[in-house]
């Protein structure tokens, strides 16, 4: 726990980037979201924009802090002695932490937003997404998340920059790829993922692609040297 706490305080910074940008940005996204509703007569729902709003943030930055710090973090902690394994488990439990507080805090402003758009435009529908938050959705998302940052920290350690250009050019494959695949596959592929076969196949995919990404990133730190 004193290295835990030896952590935060060396990304406190980060950390309050953080936990002040996210109910920053859902104030931005109910004032906006408010000011359409009041002015546009023909509305007949109101967009939880500030729950969005913050989630895309709170999504961002959570994995773009995160996987920046640790390079740093690293070479600093094991540079001064930490075996690497009690730095990632420390390292890991801050991730995970903060997430927790992330979650805590999204779900407590669906609930304001939700409240304060209810009393000022009783006229209209509120667009309630907080089926976001039931566990059985919740818990894979944040796992997965979670590995993916952890797999991450571990290529961009090892492989800095260039580790970059190939999440870019995955990302690029997948989105100009998925777009020209035939509609029928797509919505047949779609289709046997909702069914109850299909969900379970997804879980267990999404579970051994979990272990090979967390067992290949501490494979990796295992062996990664002091680099700066």
């Amino acid at each position: 726990m004193e290295l835990f706490w030896k952590l935060v305080k060396l990304e406190k910074g980060n950390i309050a980037v953080m936990l002040l940008s996210v109910p920053a940005a859902a104030v931005l996204g109910t004032v906006i979201s408010g000011a359409v509703c009041f002015y546009d007569k023909e509305m007949v729902s109101c967009l939880p924009l500030g729950l969005i709003m913050a989630m895309c943030v709170a999504g961002i930055l959570q994995s773009v802090v995160t996987v920046g710090a640790f390079y740093g973090a690293f070479n600093i902690a094991v540079g001064m002695g930490v075996t690497r394994r009690r730095f990632v488990l420390a390292w890991q439990g801050i991730t995970l932490a903060c997430m927790a507080v992330l979650l805590v805090g999204l779900f407590l402003i669906y609930l304001v937003e939700r409240a304060l758009m209810g009393n000022a435009f009783p006229a209209l529908s509120f667009i309630d997404i907080g089926v976001v938050f039931r566990l059985r959705y919740l818990i894979p998302v944040v796992v997965g998340l979670w590995v993916l940052e952890f797999f991450s920290e571990a290529l961009f350690l090892r492989f800095g920059g260039k580790m970059l250009w190939a999440v870019w050019a995955v990302w690029m494959a997948l989105t100009l790829g998925l777009p020209r695949l035939p509609a029928r596959l797509l919505v047949a592929i779609g289709d046997f993922f909702v069914s109850a076969q299909g969900r379970g196949l997804l879980g267990i995919i999404g579970a051994v692609i979990a272990v090979v990404f967390s067992v290949t990133a501490w494979r990796l730190l295992r062996k990664q040297r002091v680099t700066a």
